[in-house]
């Protein structure tokens, strides 16, 4: 594989997808660059298709945009000096640069960073067959952890960042609004910390794969009644918590009525959420907010948490077999991102294979 790798890695022409213009995409041929410092080069085997690269694909471009948030990849290639990798080294590609000069980088808050550029969202993506990144943007893959369950560990991170929000403890009971990829690993992670997740969606297959993956509490939100279905489930008290995954106005007002007095909620999403639009909120929606003494957080990623994601992931204490809904390659991006806009609930997590 080495040999193979020590042939490819030099005057290569890279091919990345592009977004031209809205609507519009095209398999972009470009030389690739020269390493510079701290660079390495890493071909990809695997990406995932999220819904911030659909909606990126339906906006209007000013430039040329490649898309792709998550990827898993080999290094092929290292400039001299490097030290933390290897060529051969399977690798994560995390989706966050911080700039290392305002203020909350400075302070060691990189999460908070003022100029945070995350990819396929303010900077280009990583669907493509070859980038060049700073070794600082790769976290290194265990043996047990294959390429294809990789693409979902910022996912997983992000769910970790969420339950660190809510400070949840055994046995209490948190209500999850949309069963997509966040919400179905929120409410696994939720099984995890011994908690009981009331998964809310309108969708019938996305809730089965839930049950199938050992959510009891599955509530179908177009043919049950949920606030009954919720009181029962918590024995008349409604839910000590609430994560809103999938969000317009009716999530949010509703979600109000789920959850206990002193409850603590987070809007939580990877990217843009897949229903998008902001959320409006009527004035006397507040004085519910107040007089519950609710506490309401957003979590928008999974930063710091990546390693422990993949230690979850490695242990077996989260499945993401049954998130994987369709599997399409490289070459045919542009056909599938199509067929997602049109048949967007048929798919959990569209992988890329390279």
């Amino acid at each position: 594989m080495l040999d193979k790798l020590n042939c490819i890695c030099h005057n290569i022409i890279m091919k990345a997808w592009k977004v031209v213009s809205k609507e519009e995409m095209i398999l972009n041929e470009i030389k690739s660059k020269p390493l510079g410092e701290g660079q390495v080069k890493v071909k990809l085997n695997y990406s995932l298709i999220t819904h911030s690269d659909i909606l990126a694909f339906e906006s209007e471009q000013t430039e040329p945009k490649g898309i792709g948030r998550l990827g898993v990849g080999m290094i092929s290639e290292t400039h001299e000096s490097v030290t933390s990798f290897s060529r051969g080294d399977r690798v994560l590609i995390s989706p966050y640069f911080v700039c290392k000069d305002c203020f909350e980088c400075n302070n060691d808050n990189e999460h908070l960073c003022s100029n945070l550029k995350v990819l396929s969202e303010n900077t280009d993506g990583v669907l493509s067959d070859f980038v060049n990144l700073s070794e600082r943007q790769l976290v290194r893959l265990p043996e047990n952890v294959s390429d294809n369950d990789a693409v979902f560990i910022e996912y997983i991170a992000h769910a970790l960042n969420v339950f660190a929000k809510l400070k949840v403890k055994k046995g209490e009971h948190i209500v999850i609004v949309g069963a997509n990829c966040e919400g179905i690993i929120c409410a696994q992670l939720a099984l995890y910390y011994q908690a009981v997740p009331i998964l809310i969606d309108p969708r019938a297959e996305r809730l089965k794969k839930a049950s199938e993956d050992g959510v009891y509490y599955a509530i179908n939100s177009v043919e049950d009644n949920v606030s009954a279905k919720i009181l029962k489930s918590t024995g008349g008290r409604m839910a000590e918590y609430a994560i809103i995954t999938s969000y317009h106005d009716a999530h949010f007002l509703r979600v109000l009525k789920y959850v206990q007095r002193g409850a603590r909620c987070v809007f939580g999403s990877v990217g843009k959420s897949e229903e998008g639009g902001d959320v409006n909120i009527p004035s006397k929606n507040f004085n519910v907010i107040i007089e519950k003494s609710l506490s309401i957080h957003g979590v928008p990623d999974g930063f710091r948490s990546l390693v422990s994601a993949i230690n979850l992931l490695a242990n077996k204490s989260v499945n993401v077999k049954g998130i994987i809904t369709k599997e399409t390659t490289f070459q045919e991006v542009d056909k599938t991102i199509e067929e997602l806009r049109e048949t967007q609930d048929r798919f959990v997590g569209a992988v890329v294979k390279y």
